[in-house]
Order: C-alpha cells, then sequence, then structure tokens
C-alpha cells in the first residue's frame, strides 16, 4: 500500500511539472502573440486577426492548465479523480504543438 501511495505521489509530482512545462510554454506563446498584435496593428489585417487568434487561444489554454494545475496541487493521495487529471490518459499537453488535442474544434489556417 505505502508503495502504491509513493507511485501514485511519484505520478502527481511528474503531471505537475508536465503541467507546469506547458503553462510556461504557453506563457510565452501568449507573450509572442500579444507583442505581434501590437507589431501589426497598424499593419495587414490578416496578420493582426491571426495574431489575436494565437493570443485568444493561448490565453484560453493557460487557463485551462492553471486549472488542472490547482486541482493536481489539492489532489490528495486518496483521491478518485486524480487518475483523470494525469497526462498519460491521451491527453498531450506538454507540446506546444498539440494545440488539436484541447482545442479539437478549431479551425486550421
Amino acid at each position: 500500500m505505502l508503495r502504491a501511495m509513493r507511485d501514485n505521489a511519484a505520478s502527481n509530482e511528474e503531471a505537475i511539472a508536465s503541467i507546469q512545462k506547458a503553462l510556461d510554454i504557453e506563457i510565452r506563446v501568449r507573450n509572442g502573440a500579444e507583442r505581434l498584435s501590437q507589431t501589426y496593428k497598424d499593419g495587414p489585417r490578416n496578420c493582426l486577426e491571426s495574431a489575436r487568434k494565437q493570443l485568444w487561444v493561448a490565453e484560453a489554454k493557460i487557463g485551462f492548465l492553471r486549472n488542472q494545475l490547482a486541482r493536481l496541487k489539492h489532489a490528495g493521495s486518496d483521491d478518485p479523480t486524480l487518475p483523470s487529471l494525469l497526462p498519460s490518459n491521451g491527453v498531450k499537453i506538454t507540446s506546444p504543438t498539440s494545440r488539436q488535442h484541447l482545442f479539437p474544434l478549431e479551425e486550421e489556417e
């Protein structure tokens, strides 16, 4: 039983680290999209719209990741919802190119 609790704690730590890494990446993406929006505010309209869309997607993903991070940090070791929060359940959140996993209805340009 103790070994299972240690494994669960290790999985929880790995999930927290993975989500934190993805969050850091998305914050950088958001900052870049904000800079692009400022750069193109007087430029081509399609570039400005694209930058705003990237900004919106990054902000939505940041909110999602922060929520997951908070849930994992507050989850107890015997919490039955913990396995559904871990990235090993098919949701790949560490790659910035995997936006379709979190936003499947987002149209590509």
